[in-house]
């Protein structure tokens, strides 16, 4: 929620929170990654995992370069999807999550 809150506020004009914010964002991807590999392990799917792992890597590219995409009048459309690709990933770890915790060695 915060980084949701932040993103909005970069959004606003509120250049001092980016740095909090691509900050915060790295720490999301490095959890991404460390759920997806625990989830492999937890017998959750490596292919799943894998799509973490993919979506971890290609977040703080599209975070990070959404400065220089579509620059412009259609510049909303790249802010739309970082938050869109974001909650994204929130869905594919918890689905790892919940398939981890399912099978009979994670109870």
């Amino acid at each position: 929620l915060a980084m949701l809150v932040m993103g909005v506020m970069v959004w606003m004009g509120h250049a001092t929170v980016v740095n909090a914010h691509v900050g915060l964002g790295f720490i999301f991807v490095l959890l991404v990654l460390l759920q997806a590999v625990l989830g492999g392990i937890a017998g959750a799917g490596w292919g799943l995992a894998a799509i973490a792992v993919i979506w971890a890597v290609l977040l703080p590219v599209i975070g990070l370069g959404q400065t220089t995409f579509m620059v412009g009048d259609a510049h909303w459309v790249v802010r739309v999807f970082h938050v869109l690709f974001s909650l994204a990933i929130l869905g594919v770890v918890e689905r790892i999550g919940r398939r981890a915790l399912s099978k009979p060695s994670a109870k």
